[in-house]
C-alpha cells in the first residue's frame, strides 16, 4: 500500500550480516549447559535437584554448568540453520517487492523499494533469530518464526539461531541515477558503522540525496522492554499520516531548534515540556492535540530514557543524537522521495 501511495524516485540497497558469526561457528557463543536447563521447564527439575543436593561436589557442579554444548551435532545444527535461513530469505525479499542479489549463510544483499526497506530488514533479522512471531508464505506453505523455532504449517520444523544471535544491517537509499558501485560501498560502510559504532544488533541507514549530500542515522533494533523500534515507528507514522501531522512540526523537535527555543533543556524537560510546547503551537484541534502529545511523548520517552540508548549514544554520538525525530523524518523521506523529481 505504501509503495502505491507514495511516488518515489529512490531505491535501497540492503546489506545484512550475522553478528560475531565466527564465535558462533567456533563454539565460543555456544550455549552453556546451565543456560539450557534454565530455559527448559523439564530440565529445570534437574538443576533444582543438583542445587539442593548438599553432597554434590561444588567443583563438579560449576564444571557442568559452565561447559559449552560443543559437539559434532552443534556444528551440524548451525550449518543446517544457516542453510534454512538463506533459502527462505528470498521469499521475504519478494514479499516486500524487492530482488535478492545474494544470500549465503548469514549474509544478505538485496535491492528493495526505499519505502519499506526498514520493515523488510526488521523481518529478516527476526527470521534469523527465530523470534517475533513473523511469517512468510510460499506456494501455499506458511513458515512462521517464533520461540527461536521455525514452524512449517503450524508444526515445529527446526531451530533457528536463537534470540542471542543477532544481525546488523547497512542500508543505502539512493537516486536511480547514482552510480551502483558507490551505492554498494555506502551500504557496506553503513553496515560497518552498525557493527562498530552501534556495537551490533543495529542498523544504519544512509540517504544519498539528489545533491549528493549523505546523511546517516542508526539505531538498535530494540530498546527497553522489547521496544521494537521499527514496529513502533510504523505505529507513529500511521498516526502522523492519518491525522496530517506536518513535517514542520516534527522538525521543530530537532536539537538545533530546541536550543534556540529553550536552551539547555534536560532530557526530562524536553519530553515533558518541549514536546507539548511544540504540539500546542502546531495543532489547533483540542482532541488531536492531546492524542498527538501522548503519541510523541510515549515514542520519545522510551528511546531517550533507555539505558541502552544512553550507552550507545556515548560512542555513536551524532549518528543517533536526534534518533526519535530522525527516524520519523527518514521514514517520511523514504515514503515521499524527492518531490522535485516526482
Amino acid at each position: 500500500k505504501q509503495i502505491k501511495k507514495f511516488n518515489n524516485s529512490y531505491y535501497a540497497i540492503l546489506v545484512m550480516d550475522g553478528d560475531k558469526m565466527g564465535e558462533w561457528v567456533s563454539g565460543l557463543k555456544a550455549p552453556k549447559i546451565a543456560d539450557i536447563i534454565e530455559d527448559s521447564e523439564n530440565n529445570s527439575i534437574i538443576k533444582e535437584l543438583i542445587d539442593k543436593d548438599e553432597n554434590f561436589p561444588k567443583e563438579l557442579k560449576e564444571f557442568l554448568y559452565n561447559r559449552s554444548t560443543i559437539q559434532p551435532s552443534y556444528h551440524r545444527t548451525v550449518s543446517r540453520t544457516l542453510n534454512i535461513f538463506s533459502t527462505l530469505v528470498e521469499n521475504a525479499i519478494k514479499e516486500f517487492g524487492g530482488e535478492l542479489v545474494y544470500s549465503g549463510g548469514d549474509d544478505v544483499l538485496a535491492f528493495l523499494p526505499a519505502t519499506i526497506v526498514l520493515q523488510c530488514a526488521n523481518k529478516i533479522r527476526k527470521m534469523y533469530s527465530g523470534i517475533g512471531n513473523v511469517s512468510i508464505k510460499n506456494s501455499g506453505t506458511e513458515y512462521k518464526f517464533n520461540d527461536e523455532i521455525l514452524y512449517i504449517n503450524g508444526k515445529p520444523y527446526a531451530t533457528m539461531m536463537g534470540k542471542k544471535a543477532t544481525m546488523s544491517a547497512g542500508i543505502a537509499v539512493i537516486n536511480k541515477k547514482f552510480p551502483l558501485r558507490a551505492s554498494l560501498e555506502i551500504a557496506r560502510n553503513s553496515e560497518k558503522r552498525a557493527k562498530d559504532d552501534l556495537e551490533r544488533d543495529s542498523f544504519v541507514i544512509s540517504l544519498v540525496r539528489r545533491s549528493g549530500q549523505i546523511t546517516s542515522i542508526g539505531s538498535k533494533w530494540n530498546y527497553e522492554n522489547e521496544f521494537d523500534v521499527i514496529l513502533e515507528l510504523d505505529k507513529i507514522m500511521e498516526f502522523i499520516t492519518n491525522n496530517d501531522i506536518s513535517s514542520r512540526m516534527i522538525r521543530k523537535l530537532k536539537t538545533e531548534v530546541v536550543n534556540q527555543e529553550m536552551p539547555l533543556l534536560e532530557k526530562r524537560e524536553y519530553i515533558e515540556r518541549y514536546i507539548p510546547y511544540v504540539v500546542k503551537k502546531s495543532i489547533n484541534n483540542k482532541d488531536l492535540k492531546k492524542r498527538t502529545e501522548e503519541k510523541f511523548r510515549d515514542f520519545y520517552s522510551v528511546i531517550l530514557n533507555s539505558k541502552l540508548y544512553s550507552k550507545t549514544k556515548a560512542k555513536a554520538g551524532d549518528l543517533i543524537s536526534d534518533l526519535p525525530t530522525d527516524l520519523i523524518l527518514t521514514q517520511q523521506f523514504l515514503w515521499r522521495g524527492d518531490e522535485r523529481e516526482a
